[in-house]
């Protein structure tokens, strides 16, 4: 697929000048859409746009003289070619430079040179460039039928006069067809029944279409209704039409008088965006099982969260989650694996699940597992909190492990595709790393990616192991993102962000740059593995003070195996120093959404502000490290750090009625 990249700069972009004396200019992202004829100077208006700056230096576009001062247009087309410059950065693949072709009627705004383009390319008539490809384009028909019997080519014959048909109601000339698809193949699980699909192109009949449109009559109202507008007021948030209506900053979640979190659809918006940022690079995208909640609430399921401290004793929760790469995870989203997991560890210990816990609070799983404790599913709470409180890669890198004796205490555990295939992992290991070894092979001859659930924990053991209340800081982290993205205050993001995890002492920004270059395989074992390096941003591709966080490093590298391992900062005498590792969670933000970046969706030129965040005590001790930190994923580092933990307020307790 080709990139697609969009900034909010075109001819209509309006002119904000401020500052007096020594002004400062910025271009958009405002417009005057499609008035620009009427309220740009060039056409005798009264509003400074993009497109008089080019008539300023020179372009022939407009019917007045434009009459503005040289140090602003000069600023203008500075900002111009920056955010122009940048874009195309963005879109390339490599640091290497490209060529730019220019087109359409923005095109006079681009400078001839531009930083990181070898030649900037303008052709002939590229104003009207959008226009030659709809003249030349042809016009799609698809039509699809499923015949009973054997009598299939009279059926091939039907559905390719109905997709020409098709094609014709469109505007097509349906003398010459030319097939695209013809598609012929057995219903399954049926028997004499054959699906049909066939789709074609036809050049446009433009006498017919202009023919047409002389003999149709539109009012003025019609036709204004129909014209495009550039200025529109963009909802930055896509967590649906219910969200657009609330305000962020005052909702409150519902409460119940059990004292039980009854998610709504913008409950599910926030742990979206806070799961995938504690999932430090990995666990795969939460989207998908936020679109699956999303649908269960709209049939009108319910879906519920409790305190760890109101855990009974007795009370028995199975650690669930969905094993694999998260590259995987793009390719194949959903499935029922999870769901038969749970329903063969039942059958296998012979216990009634009376609650549930996510495995890994970070990514898709600290989402997906919300999925199974529904009303759809096993309606059941899902308890605020999980056993790593971010996401790890490995099966033994679980809260539960690093007090006990043996690993088979984590033991049975089932793996389930969710298409019939199970798995038993039991409990008679020699020794910590030959189950999670099995796991990834049973994952592996999945496809790299199945259902996985643990042996069932009482409510004692979880409030003793478990990490409390990362639902809550999943909530208030995804809570600053959504907020900043309504109000569009994304430029302070990082700063709201270290706040909902506890402030200063808890988190912090240790650089802020663009990804030079990506390394990364999918291993034996389904694991993403690979380095992601970023350099520093330039004077030119800084727009805020918190661009130079970290800018005495011209580049820093962080490797990773699913998830973020460590940060290495590079200076220009080549001398590198270690600025974080494991168990320290360690994520990057893109900045222009404010929002995780995965492993899986590093790419060049990509501009990032890098994080860390205190872990839970229980991973900074020595049985701990020896399980998740450095060494264990083969780095040759000491864990330190001057970060402190802050342990999450409950939602719950901060949003419940007070009697």
């Amino acid at each position: 697929m080709p990139s697609v990249e969009s900034i909010g700069l075109g001819g209509g972009s309006i002119l904000h000048v401020s500052g007096g004396d020594n002004a400062n200019v910025a271009v958009g992202p405002d417009s005057v859409g499609h008035e620009l004829t009427t309220k740009a100077l060039c056409f005798g208006g009264s509003v400074a746009t993009a497109t008089d700056v080019a008539v300023a230096q020179g372009a022939d576009v407009g019917t007045s003289q434009v009459s503005l001062p040289g140090d602003i247009v000069g600023k203008a087309q500075a900002q111009i070619k920056k955010m122009l410059e940048s874009v195309i950065d963005k879109a390339k693949l490599s640091p290497d430079p490209c060529t730019v072709i220019l087109v359409g009627g923005g095109a006079i705004l681009c400078p001839p040179d531009l930083k990181g383009a070898s030649k900037v390319v303008l052709p002939e008539h590229a104003g009207v460039a959008n226009a030659i490809g709809a003249a030349i384009a042809k016009i799609h028909g698809a039509a699809e039928k499923i015949v009973f019997g054997s009598d299939i080519q009279r059926g091939i014959a039907d559905v390719k006069a109905q997709a020409i048909a098709n094609a014709i109601a469109k505007g097509g000339d349906g003398s010459e067809p030319t097939i695209l698809l013809e598609e012929v193949a057995g219903v399954p699980y049926t028997e004499g029944q054959t699906s049909i699909k066939v789709e074609v192109a036809l050049p446009a009949d433009h006498a017919r279409v202009y023919a047409e449109m002389l003999d149709t009559t539109s009012s003025e109202e019609v036709l204004e209704h129909e014209l495009h507008e550039e200025t529109k007021n963009h909802d930055i948030d896509d967590a649906g039409d219910d969200d657009k209506k609330i305000d962020l900053s005052t909702y409150k979640p519902t409460i119940n008088s059990n004292g039980e979190w009854v998610l709504t659809e913008t409950d599910l918006k926030f742990l979206e965006i806070g799961c995938y940022l504690l999932g430090c690079g990995g666990g795969g995208s939460p989207y998908a099982p936020y679109l699956h909640m999303r649908q269960l609430l709209l049939e009108g399921e319910s879906i519920k969260i409790m305190r760890i401290e109101d855990l009974k004793d007795d009370e028995m929760m199975p650690p669930v989650a969905s094993v694999g790469t998260p590259a995987v995870s793009i390719e194949r989203p959903g499935g029922d694996g999870v769901w038969h997991a749970m329903q063969a560890m039942e059958k296998e210990m012979n216990v009634q699940f009376h609650r549930l816990v996510a495995t890994e609070i970070g990514g898709a799983n600290g989402v997906g597992t919300l999925v199974w404790g529904s009303s759809r599913y096993y309606n059941i709470p899902t308890v605020d909190g999980d056993m790593m409180g971010r996401a790890y890669p490995n099966f033994e890198m679980v809260s539960q492990y690093i007090n006990a004796k043996s690993i088979n205490e984590l033991l049975p555990v089932f793996l389930c595709s969710g298409t019939g295939q199970t798995v038993k992992i039991p409990d008679n290991q020699v020794d910590e790393t030959t189950a999670g070894r099995d796991i990834r092979i049973a994952c592996v001859g999945m496809g790299s990616a199945a259902g996985a659930a643990g042996r069932p924990i009482s409510g004692k053991l979880m409030r003793e192991v478990g990490i409390p209340n990362t639902y809550s800081l999943a909530w208030r982290l995804g809570r600053v993102v959504a907020k900043a993205q309504q109000t569009a205050t994304l430029s302070t993001i990082t700063t709201a962000l270290i706040e909902a995890a506890g402030g200063p002492k808890s988190a912090k920004v240790i650089f802020q740059g663009k990804i030079r270059s990506v390394e990364t395989k999918i291993t034996t074992t389904a694991h993403s593995l690979g380095k992601v390096t970023l350099e520093k941003l330039s004077e030119g591709e800084r727009e805020m003070a918190s661009d130079v966080v970290g800018s005495e490093y011209e580049e820093i590298g962080v490797p990773f195996m699913n998830e973020n391992l460590c940060v290495i900062g590079k200076k220009s005498d080549g001398s590198e120093t270690v600025l974080a590792t494991v168990p320290d969670l360690i994520f990057l933000i893109d900045t222009a959404t404010g929002e995780a970046v995965g492993v899986q969706e590093y790419r060049y030129g990509l501009k990032v502000s890098v994080m860390i965040m205190a872990p839970h005590p229980l991973w900074a001790t020595q049985r701990a490290l020896d399980i998740a930190g450095p060494k264990a994923f083969h780095l040759p580092y000491e864990y330190t750090t001057s970060l402190e933990y802050t342990k999450p307020i409950s939602v719950i307790d901060e949003f419940k009625q007070k009697a």
